[in-house]
């Protein structure tokens, strides 16, 4: 079943807002106060129309959160992009192998130190960032991570200065509600890791 253009613009608008103000989707259940009037009088209600048709219901939602969690989407034409079915195609991928992309992370974020600890050590860059910038842990694996080993609490009170972090952890703290995982077999690998 396909979403119409409204209800498409509806969850965008409701997404967007959870990822760039204090809206929260979860609470308000993706409510919005826009109503079909204002949405016929925008610009770009016709680029909604094409993206409605490109992902049916099941999966719009997950293809926006990609997109939003991957980067700022400043307008709806960024998702008609081949580079957002890029983002979901990728998106998709961890999701569905998730314990297996977390431990393949975990064990290169893992190989660059010798000590645990090493990788939020706040003296210089903390190592777990400068591995998330360069792509090696991805941001579903770092919430999962802060889950069993809270750090996002240590680098709010170092890092709050610097212009990196502060971005990278709202993107974390938006995305957090909708990563689902399995605790167990996730401490398991954790725990295999850490020893090994």
């Amino acid at each position: 079943m396909r979403l119409s253009a409204f209800e498409t613009f509806q969850m965008f608008h409701a997404l967007r807002l959870h990822f760039t103000s204090s809206y929260d989707y979860v609470k308000y259940h993706g409510k919005t106060n826009v109503g079909k009037e204002a949405f016929s009088k925008r610009k770009d209600r016709y680029q909604f129309q094409r993206l409605c048709r490109k992902h049916d219901a099941d999966e719009m939602f997950d293809f926006i959160l990609a997109n939003l969690m991957h980067g700022q989407i400043k307008w709806v034409g960024e998702l008609l992009d081949d580079g957002a079915d890029d983002v979901y195609t990728d998106f998709k991928r961890r999701k569905e192998s998730q314990s297996y992309v977390f431990d393949n992370e975990i064990g290169e974020v893992l190989n660059q130190v010798e000590d645990v600890k090493e990788l939020f050590t706040t003296a210089e860059f903390p190592i777990i960032l400068t591995c998330h910038m360069q792509r090696l842990i991805s941001t579903e694996s770092m919430i999962i991570l802060n889950e069993f080993i809270p750090f996002f609490g240590k680098f709010d009170k170092v890092l709050s200065k610097d212009f990196l972090w502060p971005r990278i952890r709202d993107i974390c703290m938006n995305a957090r509600p909708f990563i689902t995982f399995d605790r167990e077999k996730i401490k398991k690998i954790l725990l295999k890791r850490m020893k090994g």
